[in-house]
C-alpha cells in the first residue's frame, strides 16, 4: 500500500464516520478499552493511558472518577456520555437563559437601586464595586445611567459570546481529535508497511 493508498483509505474512514451514524459511548469506550488495555485486566492504568496519542490520555486521566488510579470501562463510557451531551470535564456550564439575564439584572438593580426609581445612576453604578465597570458598559445609550433593558440587552450579549466561544471550543476539540485519530490510522498503517517490507 503506498502513501497515496493510505491517504486515501484515511479520508474514506474519516468520510464514512462523517456520513454514518455516530458512534455511541459505550461503543467507543470499548474502541479504548481494545486498543489500550494491553494488560487485558478490563481496566487502563497509567503505563497504558500513557501510550494514547496527543491529548487523549489527558482526557481518559479525567475520567478517573473514583481517583482509583485508573480508569474502568464504566468509568469511560460515563465521560464519554457526558462530553457527548456538552457537559465536558474543565469546561464552564452552558451560559444561562434569556430569562436567566432578567432574573440577573433585575438582581443587580434591586441591589444597587438605592432610591428604588428603576435605574441605575452614574453613583449607585460607582457603589457596586468590582461590578461598577462592568454594569457602565451596559450603558448603551451614553446617559450615564443604566436600565433593567440595557441590564438585560448587555447580559444576553455577554450570554451568546460565551456560547460561541463553547461551540469553537467543542469544534477545536472535534478537530484535535479528529487530527489525532487520522494520525494513528497513519502510523498503524506505516507499522503494518515496515512488517510488510
Amino acid at each position: 500500500m503506498d502513501i497515496s493508498a493510505i491517504g486515501q483509505s484515511v479520508l474514506s474512514s474519516m468520510y464514512q464516520a462523517n456520513n454514518s451514524k455516530k458512534p455511541d459511548a459505550t461503543s467507543m469506550a470499548n474502541s479504548l478499552m481494545e486498543k489500550l488495555d494491553t494488560n487485558s485486566d478490563g481496566s487502563l492504568n497509567a503505563d497504558e493511558i500513557s501510550n494514547a496519542e496527543g491529548d487523549l490520555a489527558e482526557k481518559i486521566t479525567g475520567a478517573d472518577s473514583d481517583e482509583d488510579g485508573s480508569v474502568s470501562l464504566e468509568e469511560l463510557i460515563a465521560d464519554i456520555t457526558k462530553f457527548e451531551g456538552g457537559m465536558r470535564p474543565n469546561m464552564p456550564p452552558p451560559p444561562p437563559s434569556e430569562d436567566d439575564a432578567e432574573d440577573m439584572a433585575t438582581n443587580i438593580i434591586d441591589e444597587l437601586d438605592t432610591n428604588k426609581d428603576g435605574v441605575l445612576s452614574l453613583d449607585e453604578i460607582m457603589a457596586g464595586g468590582e461590578k461598577a465597570e462592568k454594569i457602565l458598559d451596559a450603558d448603551s445609550n451614553g446617559d450615564g445611567q443604566v436600565t433593567e433593558d440595557e441590564l438585560v440587552e448587555d447580559i444576553t450579549k455577554m450570554q451568546q459570546q460565551m456560547e460561541t466561544e463553547n461551540k469553537i471550543s467543542s469544534l477545536t476539540d472535534l478537530a484535535l481529535n479528529t487530527y489525532a485519530s487520522a494520525t494513528n490510522i497513519l502510523e498503524s498503517d506505516d507499522s503494518l508497511l515496515s512488517l510488510a517490507a
